[in-house]
């Protein structure tokens, strides 16, 4: 592998993101549903405003999911 090709993989590898992007949308999904479950129990009308505003698309017909 020549100088160049090695700098230039180590100059891709260092702006690469460490978590795929895939993934970030489910995680914050599932971070939103347990905080969601947390607060059912005490505070019944945030939990429903972060199912309604962040979880559940309202907007949804047929198999646009």
């Amino acid at each position: 592998m020549t100088t160049a090709t090695r700098t230039t993989l180590l100059r891709s590898q260092r702006y690469r993101p460490w978590w795929p992007a895939r993934h970030r949308p489910a995680t914050l999904s599932l971070a939103l549903a347990a905080i969601r479950d947390h607060v059912a129990d005490t505070k019944r009308n945030e939990a429903q405003r972060i199912d309604e505003q962040c979880l559940i698309n309202k907007w949804n017909s047929g198999n646009d999911h």
